[in-house]
């Protein structure tokens, strides 16, 4: 079992998981997995593996055999190829607070809060995952469905829209109209 990781592959790795065995059996929930951009997320040779209320990101291809897997409640961000489907499969950005220096976490407006199943989040295999990759409450009073990814985000829906930021030049009098 894999919970609550972050695993990048964001050097010359081919791959960032290789599933390997006759009977396969791994789940995988709540894992935020970044790739190169060209890179393969899986490789997996035999068995059934199972997928859960994760976020796939930057990666060419997402396995060599989509049939391997049974994925649900996960988000897929700039994924090239056939993603598998499956229950409450999103394709759309992310939105990391800072995808390019290693900042994983969900910013207010990230499409992934609020991605997840009912209060915590059970995967497959019907365990409970009751925190967060920080030990962050992933079932909270106010909320009604956990997010995607190995980090939980305060908010229970995400904001309509990322913040304006706008700068101006020192000493400028210049008004801005928005």
């Amino acid at each position: 079992r894999l919970q609550n990781c972050v695993l990048e592959a964001t050097g010359s790795q081919t791959q960032a998981l290789k599933l390997d065995g006759p009977q396969g059996g791994l789940y995988i929930a709540n894992c935020t997995i970044v790739g190169n951009g060209s890179n393969q997320a899986i490789t997996s040779v035999a068995g059934k593996h199972w997928i859960w209320s994760c976020i796939f990101a930057n990666f060419g291809q997402l396995a060599n055999d989509n049939s391997h897997l049974d994925v649900d409640y996960t988000l897929f961000h700039n994924v090239s190829g056939t993603h598998p489907s499956g229950t409450k499969i999103q394709d759309t950005g992310a939105r990391f607070v800072d995808l390019a220096n290693g900042n994983y976490h969900l910013p207010d407006w990230s499409p992934a809060i609020g991605g997840g199943t009912w209060s915590s989040t059970t995967d497959a295999s019907d365990s409970t995952i009751n925190s967060d990759i920080e030990g962050y409450a992933r079932s909270k009073p106010f909320k009604s469905y956990s997010d995607l990814g190995a980090y939980e985000n305060a908010r229970a829906l995400p904001k309509d829209v990322a913040p304006l930021i706008v700068t101006q030049p020192v000493g400028s009098s210049e008004v801005l109209t928005l």
